[in-house]
């Protein structure tokens, strides 16, 4: 019995995801929340500022290995990424270059970090390398 139990733990840890260097891709629906921001990251109507990310509604739940630091533990059950969208030079605006994708079925691919600051808004996030068009499975 205990032998079954430790081949199922691997098999379910064989599926997670590892953070960066690995490069991941994700599949699911864009969407935009609003949440409060800077100074205190807490409440609007007391003050902080508006901020809007952009966000991947994972089509799979996913988790995540444990790194080797406390900056990378391990992170299940998480259905909702932020997009950590790069600009690729001087007058490039990712939002803009991606608009077409908002709401819709994409695929995502990039490195996975953990949240580390008030910005991060889900436990999981993905520097993003490069969105497209996907199909939604059935």
């Amino acid at each position: 019995m205990a032998a079954f139990l430790i081949l199922t733990l691997q098999a379910a840890a064989g599926e997670c995801l590892k953070y960066e260097p690995e490069v991941v891709t994700l599949r699911g629906t864009i969407e935009r929340h609003t949440y409060p921001g800077p100074p205190e990251y807490a409440s609007v109507e007391a003050g902080d500022e508006k901020v809007t990310y952009w966000y991947l509604r994972l089509d799979r739940p996913l988790c995540t290995v444990a790194g080797g630091d406390d900056d990378t533990p391990a992170e299940s059950g998480q259905t909702l990424v932020q997009l950590v969208l790069p600009a690729k030079g001087d007058h490039d605006n990712p939002y803009r270059r991606y608009r077409a994708l908002f709401g819709h079925h994409v695929d995502a691919s990039g490195k996975l970090f953990h949240q580390q600051v008030g910005r991060h808004y889900t436990k999981v996030l993905i520097h993003v390398n490069d969105m497209k068009a996907s199909p939604r499975e059935e």
